[in-house]
């Protein structure tokens, strides 16, 4: 009889199991077999119905599944102590109630919803059939039995009931905590899934920069330049050389050069201070790199320096016009921080990160970005 009852609470975990699977939108072969909707089966209906939800993140279904765990491990524990008459009488209370809400879940899917979930029969159908086992294991029971029964009935042990009832609400209580986490995971996964999928738009990223202030693009001749000059997509920076968050994006600028060498140029224009700081002593050193290193090797010019922070030649040049512009630079774009990005003289938008444009830039090449000025070169 024990047996056949915990067969019966292990197909409960399982179809409960579904029902909440299903609800995660993660339905398994079976669940999603089970949960098709077929003429007057419509399992969302029912499931996300009003009285299928106690709150947000509980469900009928998650009360079910501790009711079937719970049951499962105390006739599994009363037999093992050899107890299975206090076992009867400890859950044949739950069952008879839970057999009488089958009635008010049979009433509201057929004239409430109107609609007939599957799994929820499933789940109606082994609680009667746990009713049922009950009801004959009493009836075919020894004279002995019967008179313990007739006696004891509704009467079992209280520090059992006790201890039932507690393990029950401690492992509903673990159950609906890890299944909170488990809801604002995924919550989280559809958010960030969404949030990609905006942002892999092109269109919407080209209105994003219509909304966006312009600078002027011009590019002057003795400019730090990396990339094609004649790419149709133009990234300016405005870096400092000892700014940590510059250093973490120049690792992104790099990727950018090596995945789009032909349609992409960076434009580096550096922080630097009126007085001869350290600052404007590392711009000097970088400047003097740049001319003095082949095309294909000033991307690593950088890369050195923010992995080291300090020169490996002592400064030899000075130039002071650039540097001026620089300074006079930052102050009619208006800088307030470093790195600040444009996009073909457009602002990046604050929703967007630059590891988003290696996603952007394939479509870029079938339609071009606008400048927002456009001139010759100084």
């Amino acid at each position: 009889m024990l047996i056949l009852l915990l067969a019966l609470s292990i197909a409960g975990i399982y179809t409960c199991s579904l029902i909440i699977l299903h609800l995660q939108n993660r339905d398994s072969p079976v669940g999603a077999k089970l949960c098709s909707t077929d003429g007057k089966f419509n399992c969302d209906k029912v499931l996300r119905s009003d009285l299928g939800k106690i709150s947000k993140n509980i469900h009928l279904a998650d009360i079910g599944l501790a009711y079937f765990i719970f049951q499962s491990l105390f006739i599994i524990f009363e037999s093992i102590n050899g107890r299975m008459a206090n076992c009867i009488n400890v859950i044949t209370f739950p069952c008879l109630f839970a057999f009488a809400l089958t009635f008010f879940s049979f009433g509201y899917q057929a004239f409430l919803i109107r609609s007939w979930c599957k799994l929820c029969l499933i789940i109606a159908g082994i609680i009667w059939m746990q009713q049922l086992v009950l009801i004959l294991g009493y009836a075919f029971r020894t004279d002995t039995h019967k008179d313990y029964f007739s006696q004891n009935a509704f009467r079992p042990d209280h520090l059992s009931s006790f201890l039932m009832l507690a393990a029950t609400m401690a492992i509903a209580s673990i159950w609906f905590f890890i299944k909170g986490l488990m809801a604002t995971a995924g919550e989280a996964v559809t958010l960030k899934r969404k949030l990609y999928l905006f942002k892999k738009n092109a269109n919407i990223f080209r209105a994003a920069l219509k909304t966006q202030r312009t600078i002027d693009t011009t590019i002057w001749e003795d400019d730090f330049l990396l990339g094609s000059r004649n790419a149709s997509t133009q990234l300016m920076v405005a870096l400092d050389p000892y700014c940590p968050p510059c250093a973490r994006e120049y690792k992104e600028i790099l990727q950018l050069l090596q995945l789009f060498p032909d349609t992409i140029l960076v434009v580096i224009r550096f922080h630097v201070s009126p007085n001869m700081d350290k600052t404007t002593n590392a711009v000097r050193h970088l400047l003097q790199e740049y001319h003095s290193t082949p095309i294909t090797r000033q991307p690593q010019i950088l890369e050195r320096w923010f992995s080291t922070l300090s020169p490996d030649k002592p400064e030899t040049s000075n130039p002071v016009l650039l540097l001026q512009k620089y300074q006079q630079w930052f102050e009619e774009s208006k800088i307030l921080h470093t790195p600040t990005f444009f996009i073909n003289g457009h602002e990046f938008p604050k929703l967007y990160e630059l590891s988003d444009l290696k996603m952007l830039m394939a479509k870029f090449l079938k339609r071009p970005l606008k400048f927002s000025h456009i001139r010759e070169s100084q």
